[in-house]
């Protein structure tokens, strides 16, 4: 069995592509993160990665609309 040697060419590959697939992932967890969020507290800004105060009211909320279940049977 061969020893492989360390290449700088692969290790850039997996940087490029860690940093790739976070700038594709990140927008999925901004959205989620500001929806668990309460409302008045998402406006002032600044969430990164975890809501300051969780709350399911928004997606009550949305859900307690019956526009949104006739626009689920359109699409």
């Amino acid at each position: 069995m061969e020893k492989r040697s360390f290449s700088w060419f692969t290790a850039l590959n997996y940087f490029l592509l860690t940093l790739f697939a976070f700038s594709m992932i990140y927008p999925f967890i901004y959205v989620l993160v500001y929806s668990l969020n309460d409302g008045k507290d998402s406006m002032m800004g600044a969430l990164y990665f975890f809501p300051r105060k969780f709350t399911l009211d928004n997606y009550a909320q949305v859900f307690d609309n019956p526009q949104i279940w006739q626009a689920y049977k359109i699409t």
